[in-house]
């Protein structure tokens, strides 16, 4: 019997691309470093497009911002958001320390990105993390790189604390009633009439409560918005020395260990008292006043604090109704409005004042404790959202477009100005024209992110992360501060549950036990 041979083909050769992104970072927006970014966005673009195995997807870049971690670097979160949502196979970034300056955060992503099948390349150390050796080099050259972030940032806050000790420092943040000019206060006398009617109101009697509701039902702005005075918003104006013309400095601190946090100072540090260092909008004796009168309210009773605290929060989840508060036997309870006048036309019952109080704190006591598992991944979320509607925004897309073709012109005019074929003077022209049609593209693009309701949700979830980070482990009792800082709206119907609604748009239920009276 004759053999018959059968030839086996080989396996096709697969002719798909590599999906490959840069991502570029300065710290600064100083001219040099300006030449840093346009020689790194030119020389990926290069590689990239020149590449046979290779094809671009797109050069990710961050301008003008530092620190040491990646919260604030847009461009970076993009990356990392198209990379999960599978665009991406490989990175190409210039160094580790561009990349990230926090060990534990760059390992993070390094690992959760060789998860996704997305290596890096860190092109100085000459790393490939698509080597399995790379991570133990990796993670003794990233400490070096936040030994680096650490030296530099404990060096600004010594020539901080230098300026602040000669009467030398520059203010960066301007408050309600005053204009910043030149790092200066100047007195903004529209809003500065606001704050002299909040002091008369609260020293002639009036209630904070009372002074934010009135406030906010008059539709006065605060920040640019309307509607969003608060009962924190009036402490402060209440208890902030700069509205006598002096400045403290050091009100926070900077930890010393790393990674840095914010913390209030009661006295681990030394703080700077400047007396008349800007224009006062009241005079000292209305000051003391309005603080002694503060002083002798809290200590009559924290009770009334609290009512405060839940009046006008607490609606019925039935007719939509405000509830009121009662006080029967010497307890106090929450009741709905409609309720109270006709039984008939609603059927949600009394809450005890202690039930809201103990689900409330039952409620900070769980997201205290899991924080990382509930808020985080909110957060991760909504990027992935806000992302996702940026990119199918056309008008989004083209800000971006014509950002990326003017990157493109400054990294060609710096390269002719190396060689010599453009002098210094045209291009300084060239390049100051192109930065000033740069600087509004960047306007309308902060514009958009700023009026994109995922932008402000994300906005608001990072503070409660926040509040909850400098919060106390445990809340024993009820916090009145923290309470009117996180809690938008509570809202009970005739289940043993009532809804927290939190900042963010975040809510929770929690249990109660109702006892009818």
């Amino acid at each position: 019997m004759q053999q018959q041979i059968i030839t086996i083909a080989p396996l096709p050769v697969s002719k798909s691309k590599i999906r490959a992104a840069a991502y570029v970072r300065v710290s600064t927006n100083k001219d040099d470093q300006q030449n840093s970014f346009a020689a790194q966005y030119i020389h990926y673009k290069k590689l990239l497009e020149e590449s046979i195995s290779e094809e671009l997807v797109d050069i990710y870049a961050d301008e003008g911002i530092s620190g040491t971690t990646t919260k604030k670097r847009d461009a970076f979160n993009k990356l990392i958001s198209d990379c999960e949502h599978g665009k991406i196979d490989r990175i190409y970034t210039k160094s580790i320390s561009r990349f990230a300056r926090n060990t534990t955060e760059c390992l993070k992503y390094v690992r959760h990105l060789k998860n996704l099948g997305v290596t890096i390349y860190f092109e100085k150390e000459n790393l490939d993390t698509a080597n399995e050796e790379t991570e133990l080099r990796l993670t003794m050259l990233e400490s070096h790189a936040q030994e680096e972030s650490i030296s530099i940032s404990k060096n600004v806050r010594l020539g901080e604390q230098y300026r602040m000790e000669n009467g030398e420092y520059l203010l960066k943040n301007t408050l309600y009633g005053y204009y910043l000019i030149d790092h200066k206060l100047v007195i903004n006398q529209e809003e500065a009439d606001i704050v002299r009617r909040i002091y008369r109101d609260f020293i002639t009697g009036k209630s904070i409560s009372q002074i934010y509701r009135e406030l906010n039902d008059e539709k006065i702005p605060k920040n640019g918005m309307v509607g969003i005075w608060s009962r924190n918003g009036i402490v402060y104006i209440l208890t902030n020395e700069k509205y006598i013309g002096d400045q403290m400095y050091r009100k926070r601190y900077r930890t010393e260990t790393f990674p840095f946090k914010r913390m209030r100072n009661y006295g681990e540090v030394d703080a700077y008292y400047v007396e008349n260092s800007h224009p006062a909008i009241i005079d000292k004796a209305t000051f003391e006043a309005a603080q002694a009168l503060r002083f002798s309210r809290r200590k009559k009773c924290d009770i009334v604090l609290q009512y405060a605290a839940l009046k006008g929060k607490i609606k019925c989840g039935n007719c939509g109704a405000n509830f009121r508060q009662h006080n029967i036997g010497g307890v106090r309870y929450w009741g709905c409005g409609t309720y109270a006048n006709d039984t008939s036309r609603c059927h949600v019952k009394k809450i005890p004042e202690s039930e809201i109080f103990g689900a409330f704190v039952t409620l900070y006591n769980k997201l205290k404790l899991n924080v990382k598992v509930i808020l985080h991944p909110i957060v991760t979320q909504l990027i992935a959202l806000k992302n996702s509607l940026a990119a199918q925004n056309n008008d989004f897309a083209g800000i971006d477009e014509k950002i990326l073709l003017i990157n493109d012109q400054l990294a060609i005019i710096a390269q002719l100005r190396q060689r010599g074929l453009m002098d210094e003077e045209t291009f300084l022209n060239k390049s100051n024209e192109l930065n000033h049609s740069l600087n509004s593209l960047r306007s309308k693009r902060r514009l958009f992110l700023n009026n994109n309701e995922a932008d402000k949700a994300i906005k608001d979830i990072k503070k409660l992360i926040g509040i909850l980070d400098r919060g106390p482990d445990k809340l024993i009792k009820f916090d009145e501060n923290i309470f009117e800082t996180i809690v938008v709206e509570i809202t009970a119907d005739e289940t043993e549950t009532i809804r927290f609604k939190l900042i963010g748009g975040l809510v929770i239920k929690e249990k109660i036990e109702r006892k009818t009276r």
